[in-house]
């Protein structure tokens, strides 16, 4: 005897085989990672994987095309900034939320236009300079391509994060930079659309320190970022373990770094580290404090005085 199916049951039962199908799906695609994702950038002959935080700026603007130069001729092969989206959706390379310390101005960077920002002079030392802001368009297009860069992805307003994202992987793209960036938020949702918009893209969770490994687990497969980067205090050797045993340890970069604290993270077997630049770098890099006198200062004669960081 063939029983017809009453419609409203018909419908419940299209609605919970939808329900399977997309869980079903939704587990395939979250937590069964079947994208080739790159390896991890290779260290240099000692070992390590320095990024020049915000390019020299004990010496230049932070986040000046000068200081990432500089960088560049005292050996380092990588630089860090920041990046943040202006009121005209341009994605321009700069740290801080507003203009107060950088640019002497009360101006929120994200309500200002990108031609407004770059006709203001970048401050150091609280004086400007013959330094504006960069667009991060201009910084590919005037950098070696051989620079690695870590791009810190600023704090993002909820209805901007589409914007910047295809902003981001569109000018990246465009300059065939793809394998050459770390693209680092606090956002997992936003550093996965970035990876599902260009899956080559490396991506770096920020606010990993020390102390919430547990937040790991509860990471999907697929969403799982190529690096986890955080403050350098507080890595232990509780935490390195932790490295180890997931096979994590050379996928962790740590911020936070000066000559209080390099010697014993790297003896505690970090490589990737964002560092501020210092003489106590001269065992690792090629151009010694020593000799660095016209690349510090390009505009003086003389020795200048040693600056401890």
């Amino acid at each position: 005897m063939n029983r017809k199916c009453k419609p409203v049951a018909c419908v419940i039962m299209v609605f919970l085989l939808a329900g399977i199908l997309s869980v079903a799906g939704l587990y395939a695609g979250i937590f069964h990672d079947d994208l080739e994702r790159p390896a991890p950038f290779p260290v240099a002959e000692n070992g390590l994987l320095l990024f020049a935080h915000r390019g020299v700026d004990d010496y230049f603007p932070e986040n000046s095309l000068k200081g990432f130069r500089a960088a560049g001729r005292l050996g380092f092969h990588a630089v860090e900034l920041d990046v943040r989206m202006t009121a005209d959706s341009e994605i321009i390379i700069f740290h801080d939320p507003d203009g107060e310390r950088l640019l002497g101005r009360d101006l929120e960077i994200s309500d200002a236009r990108a031609e407004s920002i770059r006709s203001l002079p970048l401050h150091f030392m609280g004086e400007p300079t013959d330094s504006g802001p960069l667009l991060l368009e201009e910084f590919f297009a005037r950098m070696p391509d051989s620079t690695l860069v870590y791009i810190d992805i600023k704090p993002v307003r909820d209805f901007d994060k589409t914007l910047v994202t295809d902003e981001l992987v569109e000018i990246v793209t465009d300059h065939g930079a793809g394998n050459q960036v770390i693209m680092a938020s606090s956002d997992i949702f936003l550093l996965q659309r970035i990876r599902s918009e260009d899956p080559q893209i490396r991506t770096a969770l920020e606010g990993f320190n020390a102390g919430k490994e547990w937040v790991y687990a509860l990471i999907p497969l697929a969403w799982r970022p190529d690096y986890l980067s955080g403050f350098a205090s507080g890595v232990d050797s509780a935490h390195i373990s932790w490295l180890e045993e997931n096979g994590l340890t050379g996928k962790r970069i740590v911020y936070g770094v000066d000559s209080s604290n390099f010697h014993s993270l790297r003896e505690q077997g970090i490589s990737c580290m964002i560092i501020d630049y210092g003489r106590y770098l001269d065992e690792v890099l090629p151009v010694p404090s020593a000799c660095a006198a016209t690349i510090l200062h390009p505009d003086r004669q003389t020795k200048p005085e040693n600056h401890e960081q």
